[in-house]
């Protein structure tokens, strides 16, 4: 999430990418809220969400040191790399619990 919101305000350079990005961060958002309210009971979801909503400035932060710690025109080169390094990790750990487990429960092949 912190990912969508950093690049979509340094990356783009109208307002229909600024609203292509909005509208992902959206989606992000809406498929946060119902893994919080599915996974978790009434009491914790709370603590949950202020967790994520943690995770998400902590990202803000990070984003920000990269690109001022590798500064390129509009920040491309850098959106480019941890876009990778975000997806390959979570990629690859996707697939290996779906041949591990052999089951596609907690998981959106939709988006494969």
């Amino acid at each position: 999430m912190a990912y969508e919101i950093f690049y979509a305000h340094v990356t783009t350079s109208t307002a229909f990418e600024r609203a292509a990005f909005f509208m992902w961060f959206l989606l992000d958002v809406t498929f946060v809220a119902v893994a919080i309210r599915s996974a978790y009971p009434s009491g914790r979801r709370l603590l949950v969400s202020l967790r994520t909503a943690a995770g998400v400035l902590v990202g803000l932060v990070f984003f920000r040191y990269l690109a001022a710690a590798f500064p390129d025109e509009r920040e491309q080169v850098t959106a480019y790399w941890t876009g990778w390094l975000l997806q390959l990790p979570i990629g690859w750990g996707t697939l290996w619990l779906l041949v591990r487990d052999r089951s596609k429960k907690g998981h959106s092949l939709e988006i494969w």
